[in-house]
């Protein structure tokens, strides 16, 4: 491994949001030439340091670990970050010689772990500071169909665990959340507070606010490498990343869900003019 480069490339968190299609982009990027893009995916050192993720990845880093060739790309950026997770703190100074050490001559580095669009906005400001170049990409789901995505990947983990249906999980965890439960759930849905933080911590200049619905168009993804000063490199747009498990949506869950989640259509329609289809369709309830 060479030396940690002297100066920081540009740095792009990724915000999220959940099941919005992060993980496509994080794939586009790290096939990009100009970018470096790390092992694993999510990375939780911002979330983690805000108190807000206390998960030890490290025993499932070992274990992946002794399955891929030792030599190799994706196990020299998991040990490294194994050693950050092994820090005594979570400083900036120890993320900064993690990204030098991993950026090699790439001129951006990317941080893709949607959790961070639940931080406060003082990490946020923190963020903002940690190079001289921070930009943060942020994409949206047409809120029902973003949380029905995030309810059917929770059922099908959980029935993995305990032998449960998925479709009688997910119907659980909706009516959990519709009865004001399923935190978990809910804070993920809460657009209006995560573009309200955002909107207190990060320059507009440095924020790139994109629709799920139109991420997959090579429209998008040249304004996205323009934002990032990077090569238009065209995407994989036919290509479905963690396609989630097919599981129907009653017309009156759909309902409902789109009752609860009605604040949230209205504070992005309140910021955003130019609404995709999906989302105007469930606002006006046709």
């Amino acid at each position: 491994m060479p030396e940690p480069r002297s100066d920081m490339p540009r740095l792009v968190f990724g915000l999220g949001a959940t099941k919005a299609g992060t993980s496509w982009l994080y794939r586009y990027l790290d096939a990009h030439p100009d970018c470096m893009m790390p092992t694993p995916k999510e990375l939780h050192y911002f979330d983690r340091a805000d108190g807000k993720f206390d998960v030890d990845q490290r025993p499932a880093l070992e274990a992946k670990l002794d399955r891929l060739p030792a030599e190799g790309a994706r196990a020299r950026s998991m040990r490294a970050y194994f050693d950050l997770l092994s820090q005594p703190d979570l400083s900036d100074a120890a993320y900064k010689h993690f990204v030098r050490k991993l950026g090699g001559e790439k001129p951006v580095f990317g941080d893709m772990t949607p959790a961070y669009s639940l931080v406060s906005t003082d990490m946020l400001k923190r963020m903002v500071g940690i190079a001289a170049q921070t930009r943060f990409v942020f994409v949206m789901r047409d809120p029902v169909a973003r949380l029905w995505s995030n309810i059917r990947m929770m059922a099908k983990r959980r029935a993995a665990k305990t032998g449960g249906t998925p479709e009688k999980i997910a119907a659980q965890v909706a009516q959990s959340y519709l009865d004001g439960g399923a935190e978990q759930v809910a804070i993920r849905s809460d657009y209006k507070g995560m573009l309200e933080r955002m909107s207190r911590a990060i320059p507009g200049t440095q924020l790139f606010t994109a629709f799920y619905e139109r991420l997959f168009t090579g429209e998008t993804i040249s304004k996205l490498c323009a934002f990032l000063g990077i090569r238009d490199v065209p995407g994989a747009f036919e290509k479905e990343i963690h396609k989630g498990q097919k599981m129907p949506l009653s017309v009156e869950l759909h309902s409902a869900l789109r009752a609860k989640l009605a604040p949230q259509y209205a504070a992005v329609a309140a910021q955003f003019n130019d609404l995709p289809n999906e989302w105007r369709a469930n606002m006006g309830g046709t």
